[in-house]
């Protein structure tokens, strides 16, 4: 086949037995042969053997026997990391040759232990390399994730305390290499990229007395491990005895001082584990403290704040098959801080049940985030939940002509629009608010999967459509009321400008082409109802949706900020800017 036509890459296993056997056998003719004719004929051809290994996978077979034999290891190993090597950059961006390449990485590493005396040889001038790009390359790659999975395969397979050339050499790059990553694990990334991060800088493969210099370096990773999934965990823990077991308690408590608050208070909570092995290996290392582990307990314990209003929520009442909104002001017996609920009446019964929605909301909206909900019944239901809540919140009673009658007034596309003097109106039912802001979050993050979208879009569009008006008559028109905010009651239309902020600052950039949406129909619906873009930018809300969005870019986060810019991109591209 010529090489110009690109085929898909088939990602076949091995089927058979004898499939294997054919393959090791073929292999094992270019054993026979004299290594440097082995040398010239694979140095020649690497290209062809990686390029058909990424279209037809059993035969990496090849590749292990040519890295399992003792002769041809080191000569094969050798090639085959030259020519990743020149091929790293390809790792960012394109995620198929990436895992093909990580995996053919794995295997040269992989070889070292197999024959230490020959293949140590063999990557110690290529450590640096290694090392070096991938931290380089990660900065600037789009998927920087495959970087760094290379260097927890690298540190796996040197890692075991039986390399020491390996470890010489790894020397002169520690200064940096710590520097980095623990400016890494410090900053704020996606769960698994943070856990990444921890587990690098705490299985750096070199020996305890060479890391004493940067100990402090290594402490916020022990404190985020032990405060981690159960592998972190478990790693933070072998790190913490294998100080505590060979330091000096003078030196080591030195050095603990600055998280000593944090580290105890997480080595006490791993006794309480579900894992007896976890909990069994913390009480060995607290006792190893001896009476040091009472002595750094100093410190308060980090209690979490709930904050409790004083003010009535709302509630959804429920009658038989009706449900309707009721503010603030309702003269129901509710009790204070109870949030939004749905209170159902019994005909024989003069209490009624209340049922707080709040707990309903975050779990469907939490669910529909998290990349573990089975896809298919209970994310559609968790968007039928949020459906539901956003929808009995609306007040509809009025009529439709009506409704035409005072958005088609003259003083829409010609009345003055008034600034808003003092603050904005925001719903003084802060936990009313805080649950409908993550209803309407929960929506926008619905429109963004895939299965759920064509029945998310058309009550999307229209609650957004909703809230602009009900913006723009209370800010424009004629009746006005910029100069009466503390007059307003109910939902502030506010509230989907703040759930765009969100939207737009998430650390899941896919969310924001809902986002990117939403401000299109705002804009939209302000441009039709005013009768021009001009003034429709000069309304208050597009103030605070341009106010909101360039906080973005103050936020700590880079995806924040990476939000922010997106947003005010599109609002210098599509607004007025007179």
């Amino acid at each position: 086949m010529s090489s110009h036509i690109r085929t898909p890459p088939l990602q076949q296993t091995v089927r058979t037995k004898e499939e294997k056997e054919v393959l090791e056998h073929f292999a094992g003719v270019f054993a026979l042969l004299n290594p440097q004719t082995f040398k010239e004929v694979f140095t020649q051809t690497i290209d062809f053997v990686v390029e058909r290994i990424y279209r037809n996978y059993a035969l990496q077979i090849m590749a292990n026997s040519f890295l399992a034999n003792n002769v041809t290891s080191p000569i094969f190993a050798t090639i085959l990391v030259e020519y990743l090597l020149e091929r790293m950059h390809e790792m960012g961006v394109n995620m198929e040759r990436s895992n093909l390449y990580l995996k053919l990485f794995k295997l040269v590493f992989g070889s070292v232990s197999l024959f230490a005396a020959e293949n140590e040889q063999m990557l110690k001038p290529h450590l640096h390399s290694i090392v070096n790009k991938s931290m380089d390359l990660a900065k600037s790659a789009k998927e920087p994730y495959n970087y760094f999975l290379l260097l927890r395969a690298l540190f796996r397979s040197i890692g075991g305390g039986s390399h020491d050339l390996l470890y010489q050499e790894f020397l002169p790059l520690l200064p940096n290499l710590l520097q980095g990553l623990n400016g890494l694990q410090s900053g704020l990334h996606k769960q698994h990229m943070k856990d990444l991060f921890v587990e690098l800088c705490l299985t750096v493969p070199v020996r305890l007395s060479s890391l004493l210099p940067y100990l402090p370096m290594l402490m916020d990773p022990l404190v985020s491990a032990l405060n981690g999934s159960q592998t972190l965990v478990s790693q933070g823990l072998r790190t913490l005895e294998l100080c505590v077991d060979n330091l000096q308690p003078d030196f080591l408590y030195e050095h603990i001082q600055p998280v000593r608050a944090e580290l105890m208070q997480a080595l006490w909570r791993t006794l309480r584990n579900p894992s007896d092995q976890i909990a069994h290996v913390a009480f060995r290392v607290l006792g190893k403290f001896g009476g040091g582990n009472r002595k750094m307990m100093v410190e308060p314990q980090t209690l979490e704040y709930v904050p409790s209003s004083e003010q009535t929520s709302g509630a959804l009442l429920g009658s038989g098959d009706s449900l309707s909104l009721v503010s603030s002001s309702s003269s129901l017996p509710l009790e204070p801080n109870p949030g939004p609920c749905i209170v159902i009446h019994f005909p024989e019964h003069k209490q009624h049940i209340r049922l707080p929605v709040r707990k309903v909301i975050e779990t469907a909206f939490n669910a529909l985030k998290s990349s573990n909900t089975e896809p298919g019944f209970y994310r559609k239901q968790c968007w039928e939940v949020l459906k539901c809540y956003l929808v009995a919140s609306l007040q509809v009673a009025d009529e439709k002509e009506t409704m035409l009658k005072l958005l088609s007034h003259p003083t829409f596309r010609e009345g003055p629009i008034p600034p808003i003097s003092g603050p904005s109106y925001k719903c003084a039912d802060s936990q009313a608010r805080s649950v409908h802001q993550m209803a309407v979050t929960g929506m926008f993050v619905a429109a963004a999967i895939k299965e759920l979208r064509q029945s998310v879009l058309p009550t999307m569009v229209a609650l957004v459509r909703h809230y602009t008006m009900v913006a723009i008559v209370q800010q424009a028109g004629p009746f006005p009321t910029s100069a009466k905010q503390s007059k307003l009651s109910g939902m502030d239309p506010l509230v989907l400008i703040d759930s765009l902020s969100v939207i737009m600052g998430h650390e899941e950039k896919e969310l924001c082409k809902p986002g990117h949406l939403a401000m299109v129909l705002v804009l939209d619906t302000a441009t039709n109802i005013l009768g021009s873009k001009e003034r429709a930018c000069r309304l208050p809300l597009m103030e605070y949706l341009a106010d909101r969005m360039c906080n973005l870019c103050y936020e700590r986060a880079w995806y924040a900020k990476l939000g922010g810019c997106i947003a005010i991109k599109f609002l210098f591209e599509r607004m007025d800017l007179r």
